[in-house]
């Protein structure tokens, strides 16, 4: 029998074509000592270097992440 895991946290992080301290946020997360947690990030428009820098975090990190994006209609980030 094969135990699905799930994750006990959820961390949602707004970002808005900051992808330099984007970056930095996400490498802390390495840091933790407690693993079990996924990453949401609420992307209110950003340009292409910040969808391409999470894709590739998203290949070398250890833990989940998913990106969710909307077009750049003024501001919106808790939407």
């Amino acid at each position: 029998m094969i135990a699905i895991r799930k994750k006990n946290i959820a961390v949602v992080i707004t970002t808005y074509n900051n992808p330099k301290s984007l970056e930095l946020c996400l490498l802390s997360f390495q840091n933790q000592t407690y693993q079990n947690f996924e990453i949401f990030i609420a992307d209110d428009g950003s340009k292409d270097e910040t969808r391409d820098l999470i894709l590739r975090l998203k290949r070398e990190l250890p833990f989940s992440i998913y990106h969710h994006w909307h077009p750049d209609l003024g501001y919106r980030k808790a939407k």
